[in-house]
């Protein structure tokens, strides 16, 4: 293996520590800030892999995160337009950069996610996050970026659980809102 490839792996191990710090962070602006700095190692990680497509939808991924990010901190709404002018930007840029059939998976998950950031349904936030790293996990391994495929094994573990509490919460809230309306009725139809 060549010095390319142990420098891709650092850069890797980079983006792995600050998506793991920023995930501890309460705040929506400093999660998105840590992920564009992980973002921009990342695309260090896949040019340095050969890999251009890679490189370019984590290079989308850091501009999106960057913009999120002002929009974000500055409490403005992202608009509409904005999202979809990276979902079209996603799909020119891989055509454009397309390497093989695997790039697809990347468009697939940038397509995902870059909704999924968008919305603020904590659901499906969490949900696209997981389409994203089951595609990134497959590309991660074709191109050797080992460390990427674990902070993606992380990262899908991770995101299962919190789907599974989410779930849990809201049907444990809906349980209790159909007894206390089960309460109220009764009261109602007893007077």
């Amino acid at each position: 293996m060549d010095t390319l490839f142990y420098l891709a792996q650092g850069a890797g191990a980079v983006a792995l520590i600050l998506t793991i710090i920023g995930i501890q962070f309460g705040n929506r602006d400093k999660i998105i800030l840590f992920y564009f700095i992980a973002d921009a190692f990342l695309v260090i990680e896949f040019f340095l892999l050969n890999s251009i497509s890679g490189a370019i939808m984590n290079l989308i991924s850091t501009i999106r995160c960057f913009i999120y990010y002002v929009y974000d901190k500055n409490k403005i709404k992202t608009p509409m337009a904005t999202m979809i002018l990276f979902e079209i930007s996603t799909i020119i840029t891989g055509i454009i950069f397309w390497q093989n059939i695997w790039s697809l998976l990347i468009i697939i998950a940038n397509l995902t996610y870059n909704y999924g950031t968008w919305q603020k349904n904590v659901l499906t936030l969490k949900i696209t996050a997981l389409i994203q790293s089951i595609c990134w996990i497959v590309y991660d391994f074709i191109f050797k970026a080992y460390v990427s495929m674990a902070q993606e094994g992380i990262t899908i573990v991770a995101t299962i659980i919190a789907i599974t509490i989410i779930i849990r919460y809201i049907l444990h809230k809906k349980r209790t809102e159909n007894k206390n309306f089960c309460k109220d009725y009764k009261s109602l139809t007893n007077s």
